[in-house]
């Protein structure tokens, strides 16, 4: 009776855990939506949309870096446009230009697939590709908008599996709100210019 009742109150404890997992998933996604819907209404360049998120909301996901890439103008590579971590300022990106083609690294890999990557030990994976330091797990999530692919999300740990699927759903969702503000602001702009 008594390994009975421990199993019983194991397997409850499991699903209690299991119920404060979703409750928690479920509460950072509606953060983010709400940091969306308010925190970027004033941005009116691409580049000030993805300097906010990576600074105010990759920030808060205890990332050590992560990268957010958009294509160059004829769409031949993708380039570094913001991050978090050690090349967190815009100068910096400036200074240390880290440009992608399709195919190379993790970031080129996505670019061709359109699927994100969840890499738990970079030591294994032959498409990993060093940036300013060797680490151990990366993720790497496309920004796609009705099918075409418009940049990437990009972050690396030092710890082995670091990453898990609650950061994959918090980064796609993160990548999908970014394609939805993008495509809002080239009509935007579209629109200005035709009233102009």
């Amino acid at each position: 009776r008594t390994n009975a009742a421990r199993k019983k109150e194991m397997e409850k404890t499991q699903v209690e855990k299991l119920k404060a997992d979703d409750y928690k998933n479920k509460y950072e996604l509606e953060q983010i939506t709400h940091y969306f819907s308010s925190s970027l209404t004033d941005k009116k360049t691409a580049d000030d949309v993805l300097w906010d998120v990576a600074e105010n909301l990759i920030g808060r996901l205890n990332y050590v870096d992560c990268m957010i890439y958009l294509w160059n103008d004829d769409k031949t590579k993708m380039i570094q446009k913001a991050a978090y971590g050690l090349k967190g300022k815009p100068e910096l990106l400036t200074e240390q230009l880290f440009d992608v083609l399709p195919g190379q690294g993790m970031v080129g890999y996505v670019m061709q697939t359109m699927e994100p990557v969840l890499i738990k030990d970079t030591r294994t994976d032959s498409r990993y590709r060093v940036d300013e330091a060797i680490r151990l797990s990366e993720i790497c999530v496309p920004i796609i908008h009705n099918d075409e692919l418009l940049g990437i999300i990009d972050s690396e740990h030092p710890e082995l599996n670091y990453y898990s699927e609650r950061d994959l759903k918090i980064l796609t969702t993160i990548a999908t709100l970014i394609s939805n503000k993008l495509k809002q602001l080239e009509s935007e702009q579209t629109l200005e210019v035709k009233e102009q």
